[in-house]
């Protein structure tokens, strides 16, 4: 898959899809050293970070794995925490166009090593967002999960991650089991 180069800033364009699954990807490369606890931990440009993203419009969901890879002679161990956040807004609402009774957006939470997020709209549906990860995290807070990896020499070593988008009906016993569709895997 190719790849275009990118800043030491994580500020890729939006994903955007018309196609049921769509492929973007992402190279960082950092041009200064990285500095944890005060300390020099990896010279200029010895780690790359490889960002693909694969949209799968059919499914709502997105798939995206970072890999880590250690250009250096020297092993490093690491933190990296990624924060989510969900926004369940009506697009005509964010552009004031409309005037309706706003939902309740619940706490995020962790359950079953998933990150949930959990809209209950003022037009009854129930709107989620909920994001996995392989490996697990080490640590979780509200809306972060923190890994602390360790990249061996001229190798790497890669996290994945899975958000799944959902909205059905809140009414029902049987309308909210409509609301978890079948998944499929990406390849075969």
């Amino acid at each position: 898959m190719p790849c275009g180069r990118a800043r030491s800033r994580l500020d890729h364009p939006l994903a955007r899809t018309t196609s049921p699954l769509e492929n973007l990807c992402e190279l960082l490369q950092f041009h200064k050293d990285l500095h944890v606890d005060g300390r020099e931990l990896i010279p200029n440009e010895e780690l790359g970070i490889r960002w693909e993203r694969v949209l799968d419009a059919g499914q709502t969901t997105v798939h995206e794995i970072l890999t880590f890879r250690n250009f250096g002679q020297h092993a490093y161990d690491l933190p990296v925490t990624l924060r989510f956040r969900a926004g369940f807004e009506d697009i005509f609402s964010v552009r004031e166009l409309l005037h309706e009774a706003a939902g309740l957006q619940d706490p995020p939470g962790w359950r079953d090593g998933r990150l949930h997020f959990v809209y209950r709209g003022a037009d009854r549906l129930r709107r989620t967002m909920t994001v996995q990860f392989s490996p697990e995290p080490h640590t979780t807070e509200e809306i972060a999960a923190t890994f602390r990896i360790k990249v061996p020499a001229r190798d790497a070593v890669a996290i994945s991650v899975t958000i799944v988008l959902r909205e059905c009906a809140e009414e029902t016993d049987a309308a909210r089991a409509t609301c978890h569709i079948r998944q499929r895997p990406l390849i075969g």
